[in-house]
């Protein structure tokens, strides 16, 4: 199953069939009718992804206007974390270790984590720093911090001693 925003890409890029020979070869054969590929522009990091529980490989936008193999690249690389879960077990595997690296050897292509694209940054932008908060008691200044506002806690000292146990929030960066 296929779900797709945008251009039409090459004929049968993303029609899992393509790939029946090559799951075959791997010996996951049908892996190929349990996958669903798609394409999302919340995608913003990387070129694909595989997701393992749901079975769903998603990729790039951007891949799909590219004429150079790459997204015939991207689709094997994803599809082979998957097969690599599925005959290794996902919780035995790295995502990138030996097993997936013999399964994208005997696709053709040369295991790689990563790939530099032509025109795309070299790497990725520095993620956002997150916020931190500081919660403290208005009764006896105790303080925790957390990742985000908690509203709901209270101070479990001022409560056991029957004071509200109410607590300031500040961002603390």
């Amino acid at each position: 199953m296929i779900a797709r925003r945008g251009p039409v890409p090459a004929a049968g890029a993303l029609d899992p069939r393509a790939y029946a020979s090559l799951c075959a070869r791997w010996g996951v054969p049908g892996l190929e009718a349990e996958v669903s590929i798609r394409v999302s522009a919340r995608l913003t990091r990387s070129l694909g992804r595989a997701d393992i529980v749901r079975g769903r490989v998603t990729l790039h936008p951007a891949l799909l206007d590219r004429p150079d193999g790459l997204l015939d690249e991207v689709i094997v690389h994803e599809l082979a974390h998957l097969a690599a879960a599925r005959l290794n077990g996902s919780r035995r595997i790295r995502p990138h270790g030996q097993e997936w690296r013999e399964l994208m050897t005997s696709a053709g292509y040369t295991p790689r984590a990563t790939t530099r694209v032509p025109g795309w940054p070299a790497s990725p932008p520095s993620p956002r720093r997150r916020s931190s908060w500081r919660h403290t008691c208005t009764a006896c200044r105790a303080w925790r911090v957390a990742g985000r506002p908690m509203r709901r806690w209270r101070c479990a000292r001022c409560l056991d001693a029957g004071h509200g146990g109410e607590l300031t929030i500040e961002r603390i960066r």
